[in-house]
């Protein structure tokens, strides 16, 4: 689930923090874990997409692949 978009991303374990608790200060976040096993992640994600980019700016969406970002998934 790559996405180019203003408020729309993805994210690493390394970078969630900055990604998303440092972001959360300045307007919410919402954060997607998906797999490409799972068919209801990836049914939701383009609902998720559609609502980030119409709320353009409300809230950011930031998506991580679980079996990617462990560390950030268990937390």
């Amino acid at each position: 689930m790559e996405h180019a978009g203003r408020w729309i991303m993805s994210t690493t374990d390394a970078a969630f923090a900055r990604d998303v608790l440092e972001r959360s200060r300045e307007r919410p976040v919402v954060v997607a874990f998906w797999s490409s096993s799972c068919a209801a992640c990836l049914a939701l994600e383009p609902v998720l997409a559609r609502l980030a980019t119409e709320a353009a700016g409300t809230f950011l969406l930031v998506t991580a692949e679980a079996s990617n970002n462990s560390e950030a998934a268990a937390a």
